[in-house]
């Protein structure tokens, strides 16, 4: 269903985040355009209602990771957008769990919690800081399309350009952030639900104490930690990037694919697939040394098995989305099982010091 012009002029402007660098821009007209860049739109389609043009890409197999909101002075270019990461299932779930850990911290500065204080500040920052790590490497895909796109691309091939440096450090952050937030979640569940007193600060450490302990959730993080496990994924990416090398010199060839959605015979839309991991979700490498130049039959061997991994990895982006939801999931259940208290902050006049300025969309 679409929306009458009268509704579409009071709605909120949007800018929505795709996997594979593309963007579905909503500024309350008639029609929402997916593009590139405002220069290379790619579709239009009628604006449906507010609350479905997320259900809306996702059926075009458009899937929205993020939105960007503008306000009054992002054209002036004097505030950033209001950028919040968006999951299928779990919605705004960084914003909302933030808002609990930021009354967690609120209720312990009243009451001189310095130990609470500290950890709820510290889960407030890394979901700040995971939600700007998808933010980046969004951006970062995004860029490398434009400039793939103006170059000219055909589907499937391997590519490398200089943009494509952008999402090696976009994914270097995600991936040390993330490594960082894991060991904070490991160290709340030791500490405030099963109550030991002995010093675990990472997920290691939590892994050689906590195995004899029943605790769900404690079992929960051992099983994902554990070899097939989401968390024994993302540790190992993290330590592949941190103690062995960037992806950029860890193997002979490091290159992304173009790859092609086609929604009809008029509309084919272009997204970029940087191969993170294999299809397993284990770090790709390649024992082998770089064949010697006379070795043409090693080295279209080598080649081939590099499109295989390409063809069968985990993309990169869509690696983050996932994981991130993932944290901020077991982050949420955990704050529920340690049953903290809180209390919302609240601003009234007394608290005001001087002039303010309110600034209005």
């Amino acid at each position: 269903m679409t929306q009458s012009k009268d509704s579409l002029s009071h709605r909120h402007p949007r800018i929505v985040h795709i996997l594979g660098g593309l963007r579905a821009v909503d500024f309350g007209r008639e029609n929402v355009t997916v593009a590139i860049s405002p220069e290379i739109a790619l579709l239009k389609f009628p604006t449906p209602e507010f609350s479905q043009l997320y259900r809306y890409l996702n059926n075009l197999n458009l899937v929205p990771i993020g939105v960007e909101f503008p306000n009054s002075l992002t054209a002036e270019r004097k505030a950033p957008a209001d950028w919040q990461s968006l999951f299928t299932n779990t919605g705004h779930l960084l914003m909302t769990e933030r808002r609990a850990w930021s009354e967690i911290r609120h209720y312990a500065a009243a009451e001189a919690n310095e130990e609470t204080f500290r950890v709820a500040s510290k889960c407030a920052t890394y979901l700040d800081l995971i939600n700007i790590r998808l933010f980046q490497l969004s951006n970062a895909y995004n860029r490398t399309l434009n400039g793939r796109y103006l170059n000219g691309w055909q589907a499937n091939h391997l590519c490398s350009d200089g943009f494509m440096g952008e999402i090696d450090a976009a994914v270097h952050a995600f991936a040390a952030d993330s490594g960082s937030f894991r060991d904070l979640i490991a160290e709340i569940v030791w500490r405030y639900i099963l109550k030991e007193n002995a010093t675990v600060t990472t997920l290691g450490t939590f892994i050689k104490k906590s195995k004899n302990h029943d605790n769900g959730l404690a079992q929960e993080i051992l099983t994902a930690a554990d070899d097939g496990g989401w968390l024994k994924s993302l540790s190992n990416l993290r330590d592949s990037i941190v103690h062995i090398a960037p992806f950029g010199m860890s193997d002979p060839f490091h290159e992304y694919q173009v790859r092609e959605l086609i929604l009809n015979e008029a509309t084919k839309i272009p997204r970029i697939h940087y191969p993170l991991l294999k299809k397993s979700g284990t770090v790709y490498t390649k024992e082998e040394a770089f064949p010697p130049n006379n070795d043409e039959d090693s080295f279209h061997k080598m080649v081939s098995d590099y499109n295989s991994f390409v063809n069968e990895s985990i993309d990169g982006l869509t690696y983050a989305w996932q994981q991130i939801e993932r944290l901020g999931s077991l982050l949420s259940r955990v704050r529920i099982a340690t049953d903290l208290k809180h209390k919302p902050i609240t601003i009234t006049d007394d608290d005001v010091v001087g002039d303010i300025k309110v600034h209005t969309s």
